[in-house]
């Protein structure tokens, strides 16, 4: 039987530079538990092993609307899980500036136990990123 597990993990804003690829350090949103938690560096440990939902957002200021806004999933073996690069100006008009992105993948065990998020800009100055939040939930669990 599958335990229940739904964290979510956030970010407040951030100033990232242009051209440079930034770690967003992220905090539990939730009191932690055993088996999924914050690391002190800001990326999630995922400890039950298990075929997880991951959801990303990266939600970046709409009214900066040049250049082109980036945001993915780090592992640690370089595969993201999520992987997004859009148009400023497109990203504000469908959706204020969100990017939205689920994926599902299994971790822990032999495979990826650590998560965070990378974000990207080039609007050739600094754009805030007003919020970043990653969201697991856990639909089947490992033996």
């Amino acid at each position: 039987m599958t335990q229940h597990i739904t964290k979510s993990f956030h970010s407040g804003p951030v100033e990232v530079p242009s051209g440079r690829v930034c770690p967003i350090p992220l905090r539990g949103a939730q009191p932690d538990d055993d088996r999924i938690e914050v690391t002190r560096h800001g990326a999630v440990k995922i400890k039950e092993t298990g075929w997880y939902e991951v959801l990303l957002t990266a939600a970046w200021d709409p009214d900066r609307t040049v250049g082109t806004r980036f945001s993915h999933t780090k592992t640690p073996d370089r595969h993201p899980i999520h992987s997004e690069a859009i148009e400023a100006a497109v990203l504000a008009a469908i959706s204020g500036g969100e990017q939205l992105l689920r994926g599902n993948t299994v971790l822990g065990g032999d495979g990826p136990d650590q998560i965070t998020i990378e974000v990207w800009q080039d609007s050739g100055e600094t754009v805030t990123l007003d919020r970043a939040e990653l969201t697991l939930r856990l639909l089947l669990q490992q033996p």
